[in-house]
Order: C-alpha cells, then structure tokens, then sequence
C-alpha cells in the first residue's frame, strides 16, 4: 500500500547548443543571424 506521502518525482532534461559564428554573424548580418536562429529553434 502506498503512503500519502509519497514524492512524486519527473525526471527532466536540459539541452544546451551553441551555433559556431553567431556572434561574428550577428555584427554582420543581424536579420540573417535571427533568421538561422528560428531556423534552429524549429529543428530542435
């Protein structure tokens, strides 16, 4: 029999990615580097 204490747990993850260039592409290009980086979010 199960207590009504019991701790109810969810195991979680965290996902960190990192596009090489962003910074540079950004100085240069802001719209194109905001674009990629929608482009990015709907891959993932």
């Amino acid at each position: 029999m199960l207590s009504e204490n019991v701790e109810q747990r969810k195991l979680a993850a965290i996902m960190f990615t990192d596009m090489v260039g962003y910074s540079a592409l950004s100085q240069r290009d802001a719209q194109l580097a905001l674009q990629l980086l929608e482009e990015h979010r709907h891959l993932l």
